[in-house]
């Protein structure tokens, strides 16, 4: 991560020296967001049923979190600029586990079924009965490196235009943890880091602790907006922000085959992707020969 970030200083630096010093803005912005995330989970199947399968694993809700960054942008023209920067961001997800019983769903008697007794607490979804439910919030933090185009309106009133900028970004993790003062009830976090009642079942297959999100991402960003110049050179703004994750962020390693069938796979059939959005707000300052 420091060898990623100390090449983008670099260059950065090597960019500005070739590059007049008046075309350049540079400024920060904050958005508070929302994470409306993608979980999907193509197996259902319970683990008592099918010991390598993991359940049945949804979004229970969306998650906020933050958005921080750096900007530094340079002026092709009046309209037409190249956006970058240093930007830091969450990504929490909160997800619901059902899980935990060994039958089909007694609605279809052609199958088997296991009957525990009762019928108190169970869940029925999927042709599947699941005698367990239980939710967790996962946060995540990213720097994210910008590659981001821009386009500015010309003059719609005095000092007042409209913005819109799209591009990737290549987003690096951080930190992972499990939210704080809460349990890990759908057993991802548990079985990844091997700690608590399911560290026995070895969903990382081969002993050791591991990340339980994937170490990158790649997304793709979208704002549109309006901005003030409030004095000479300095900008204020404000506008909608999406921001696209497009690589499943669950760790691969966790995909592995593994030499022991009873060890459960966290990763065969499941994607979790995020889906940013959040209002920015910001300014950016202009430097003059």
């Amino acid at each position: 991560m420091k060898k990623i970030v100390l090449t983008v200083l670099i260059s950065f630096c090597s960019l500005m020296s070739m590059a007049q010093l008046d075309k350049w803005k540079f400024g920060m912005k904050l958005a508070p967001t929302v994470n409306i995330a993608t979980v999907k989970d193509n197996d259902p199947t319970p683990s008592q049923l099918n010991f390598a399968s993991d359940g049945y694993t949804i979004k229970e809700s969306n998650k906020g979190g933050l958005f921080f960054a750096f900007t530094a942008e340079y002026m092709f023209s009046e309209n037409f600029s190249f956006l970058t920067g240093l930007w830091f961001t969450q990504k929490n997800y909160n997800v619901r586990n059902y899980d935990g019983y060994a039958g089909p769903n007694p609605a279809y008697p052609e199958f088997p079924y296991y009957s525990n007794g009762g019928n108190a607490g169970l869940w029925y979804m999927n042709n599947f009965v699941y005698t367990y439910s239980g939710t967790s919030t996962y946060q995540t933090t990213y720097w994210q490196l910008p590659i981001i185009f821009k386009y500015t309106s010309k003059e719609l009133f005095t000092n007042f235009r409209l913005y819109g900028t799209f591009g990737p970004t290549i987003d690096i993790k951080t930190s992972e943890k499990l939210a704080k003062n809460t349990g890990d009830y759908a057993h991802y976090w548990n079985m990844a880091k091997l700690t608590g009642y399911d560290a026995w079942r070895g969903r990382n297959a081969d002993g050791k602790k591991m990340a339980l999100f994937n170490p990158i991402d790649i997304t793709l960003f979208l704002s549109v907006g309006a901005t003030y110049e409030i004095i000479d050179n300095l900008d204020i703004f404000g506008g909608l922000m999406l921001n696209k994750g497009l690589v499943n962020q669950v760790n691969p390693k966790l995909k592995f085959a593994y030499p022991d069938p009873n060890q459960t796979q966290v990763n065969t059939d499941q994607t979790w992707k995020s889906f940013l959005v959040g209002f920015e707000m910001g300014a950016a300052y202009r430097f003059t020969k």
